[in-house]
């Protein structure tokens, strides 16, 4: 007698369709990065720098859409972490019954069971903040008419000072990285 063929498992209860998601967003916000970071590494040194247009416009423009990306690909790597200790979460509809209808990184963490230390929540606190707004719109929902919304970045740096600010964003990155990698395992490995 001939067994049955197990059914494929929807896309939905996939922790590893999850995955890759995560790690397609990942690469997508590296890519943006490498080029804002190029156009910011210019100013190490304190040397007067000439932008072209495009270039200055990256170098202003560029931040927020990588924070937004690193922010999706952290929530579809925690919501893989959910699908995989259950999978009826999605069963029938993608529903999360979370706060925030599961964007708030740090939310889901704590429903993953995923330990934070200080500066990761930060880091996650303003990764938030970019999905929910900062990469997508020029002001959050609530702006209380204020001129001014810096972009967030739960990490603190010293912007007025050129000659560090390569290297404060460059840690700012391997922090960001680090904590993707500890999250869901090496995001440059061949297997995605």
């Amino acid at each position: 007698m001939l067994e049955k063929p197990l059914k494929p498992l929807p896309l939905a209860e996939s922790p590893e369709a999850w995955r890759r998601t995560a790690i397609g967003l990942k690469r997508s916000a590296d890519l943006i990065w490498e080029q804002w970071y190029g156009h910011l590494s210019r100013l190490n040194g304190g040397e007067v720098v000439k932008f072209s247009p495009q270039g200055a416009g990256d170098l202003a423009l560029l931040l927020p859409s990588y924070l937004l990306l690193l922010g999706l690909a952290y929530e579809n790597a925690l919501k893989g972490l959910l699908v995989a200790k259950e999978p009826s979460r999605v069963r029938h509809k993608v529903k999360w019954q979370i706060p925030k209808g599961g964007h708030d990184l740090k939310e889901l963490c704590a429903v993953a069971d995923f330990p934070l230390n200080s500066d990761e929540e930060e880091i996650l606190k303003a990764l938030t903040e970019a999905t929910m707004w900062a990469g997508r719109y020029p002001v959050p929902k609530d702006h209380d008419g204020l001129e001014n919304h810096p972009i967030p970045l739960g990490w603190k740096l010293d912007i007025l000072n050129v000659d560090n600010v390569g290297e404060k964003f460059a840690e700012y990155k391997l922090k960001c990285d680090q904590l993707f990698a500890r999250l869901h395992g090496d995001p440059c490995r061949n297997d995605p």
